[in-house]
This record gives C-alpha cells, sequence and structure tokens, in this order.
C-alpha cells in the first residue's frame, strides 16, 4: 500500500479546503485529516499500482498551492507595501492575477523538480526553506510595477500594465467562455477545452472569477450570461470582451 502525509499551518485554511477538495475527487485514492494544535495532517493512501500517479498528483497539487495561494498572498502585501496599503480595487486585482500567472509555467517545472518523493510534505516548510529564488523573482516583479506606476495610478495605468504583462509572457494565449456569472460562474478554456477552476485567493467572488479569466491568458472573452457589474469594462481594457446581450 502507497501512503503519504500532506500537512499544513492552520492559518491557511483556504488552501487546507483546495487540498483537500482535490484529493477527494481522486478516484485512485483515500484520505483522513488528523489535526494537531497548530497543523492539519492529510493522511493518502492508494494500491502500490497507483502510487506513482498519486504520488505525482500530491507534488502538481502542492505545486498550486505555492505558485497561486502562497504567491497570491506575497504579492499582494508587497504590492500593497509599495502604495502604502489601502484596498485592492478590481484594477488591482486583476494586476495581481497577471502577477501571479506570469511564467508560471517556467516555475512550476522549478518548483516541481524540487519537490523530492516522500513520506511528508510539509507544504508551508517547502514554501519557506525551498522557494528563496521563486520569490527573489517575485519580488523583482512587484519592485518593476511598482516603479511602473505613479504613488496614485489611475485605473488606465493599472490595466495597462495588466495588459503589458500578458502580452509579454510566453504563454499560450487562449479564447474564454465565461457563463452562469451568479453563484456558480464557470469559466470554460474554449483553446484547450477545459473548465478553470476558481481559485479563493482575493476577499470577494467577482475578483476571484477574474482571476481565474487572468489565469487563462485571455486574448478574447465571449460571456454568455451577463457579468458582474464593472467587469467588462475593466477586461475590455486587456482582451476583447463580447457579451450575448451586446
Amino acid at each position: 500500500m502507497w501512503s503519504t502525509i500532506v500537512s499544513i499551518d492552520k492559518r491557511y485554511q483556504r488552501e487546507f479546503a483546495y487540498i483537500t477538495g482535490e484529493i477527494s475527487k481522486s478516484k485512485y485514492s483515500s484520505y483522513a485529516v488528523e489535526e494537531s494544535r497548530y497543523r492539519y495532517y492529510i493522511h493518502i493512501v492508494a494500491e502500490d499500482e497507483y502510487g506513482a500517479r498519486i504520488s505525482g498528483d500530491v507534488v502538481k497539487l502542492i505545486t498550486d498551492v505555492i505558485l497561486v495561494y502562497f504567491k497570491a498572498e506575497h504579492i499582494k502585501r508587497r504590492l500593497l507595501e509599495n502604495r502604502g496599503g489601502g484596498e485592492i480595487s478590481d484594477a488591482m486585482a486583476i494586476l495581481i492575477s497577471a502577477l501571479i500567472y506570469f511564467d508560471v509555467g517556467i516555475e512550476s517545472g522549478m518548483l516541481e523538480g524540487m519537490i523530492e518523493p516522500s513520506e511528508e510534505y510539509s507544504i508551508d516548510g517547502l514554501f519557506t526553506f525551498r522557494t528563496a529564488e521563486l520569490t527573489s523573482n517575485w519580488n523583482e516583479l512587484c519592485a518593476l510595477s511598482g516603479s511602473l506606476l505613479s504613488m496614485n495610478p489611475s485605473e488606465h495605468d493599472i490595466l495597462n500594465l495588466t495588459s503589458f504583462l500578458i502580452d509579454a509572457s510566453n504563454a499560450k494565449k487562449n479564447k474564454i467562455s465565461v457563463g452562469g456569472c451568479g453563484d456558480d460562474p464557470l469559466i470554460f478554456n474554449v483553446s484547450t477545452n477545459e473548465k478553470i477552476f476558481i481559485h479563493d485567493i482575493f476577499s470577494n467572488g467577482r475578483q476571484n472569477l477574474l482571476n481565474a479569466i487572468i489565469s487563462c491568458y485571455p486574448e478574447e472573452i465571449y460571456a454568455e450570461d451577463k457579468l458582474p457589474c464593472g467587469i467588462v469594462g475593466s477586461l475590455q481594457k486587456i482582451t476583447k470582451v463580447s457579451t450575448a446581450n451586446a
């Protein structure tokens, strides 16, 4: 029987919810959660014949947690420090999203290569002790973004920088369909024929929806239903957007 343990500090509630949600989808493994005063321990088991497959899935899951959730918090903190604090506007959420996914393909390969097969994985420990090179790159991106924006940048300035970052990335651009924008929005990458997961990294659903759209490096967006107020105007400044009722 193949087994491993994934642990994370209890401060990371959203990350824990994401991890268990993804693990629960597996047809080839089972899991159980144990907790101490400060940590969650997720015990994962599978038949030996599926061990290599599940091990790869676990490493990919850990990589996603670090390169989406941890990276988002790191970038939000650095950008807000540069601006002297304040709330995150929709335009700033779009910029943060572009920074999160800038070079994510290269970073995924780097990080997966750093995570060796193990009987136990401490996600926050891996982030603290294995990602110095990555976080240095994130700091440089944040510093560059801060220098390109004034102390009081307009929405136009922020979205122009976002558009530049999307165009400057080497990732393939995609056509995106957005529907069901109420309580259960659906984002579909038409170019790759896959549903896009909406990560819970911002304080409201509207900005999480924007993040999921930006994660696809959108070349064109089609909205099947009416999008939340203000989103179309922001997105139209960085890519082509058409709506069903246009």
